[in-house]
């Protein structure tokens, strides 16, 4: 009788104990559902140079933009936003080493056959940035288009 109470007690904590381990394996499970990943996309063409690159977790994005283009001058900073599916739309801070003040505007890409489309539209003020009007009325044009690389 005292073999058969301690057996079922024995039994009674390996199963309280394997349930408790149950919910922190769950979540685990949820916090590495969200991964990590990062990309990065370039345009050269002639003098023309833009390279995007990103670290994606989850649906926010972060990361660097840069641009040289030909008679223009060079313009980097970086981006914070998020990925709606197909699209990125992102806040680009400007780097103040060659402007006086610190300037923020709204960009746009819409990723297509592992290349990445920037979208234009109208654009206003608001909160000292420059934003897009309407974000479902945007045009992704392939005129510059960037290409994926290897992730830097």
């Amino acid at each position: 009788m005292k073999r058969s109470i301690v057996l079922l007690t024995a039994l009674a904590g390996c199963i309280a104990a394997c349930h408790n381990k149950g919910p922190e394996q769950k979540g685990s499970t949820n916090s590495s559902s969200t991964t990590e990943t990062k990309e990065s996309y370039e345009y050269i063409n002639n003098k023309d140079t833009v390279s995007l690159s990103y670290t994606a977790n989850g649906n926010v994005i972060t990361g660097t933009l840069i641009s040289v283009l030909a008679g223009a001058s060079r313009t980097a900073g970086t981006i914070e936003g998020v990925i709606k599916g197909d699209t990125i739309i992102a806040d680009y801070t400007m780097d103040q080493a060659h402007h006086e003040k610190t300037s923020v505007r709204q960009v746009a890409f819409l990723k297509k056959g592992g290349k990445l489309l920037e979208g234009y539209g109208d654009t206003g003020e608001k909160d000292g940035k420059i934003v897009f009007t309407n974000i479902a009325n945007l045009k992704f044009v392939d005129a510059v288009s960037l290409s994926s690389t290897a992730a830097k």
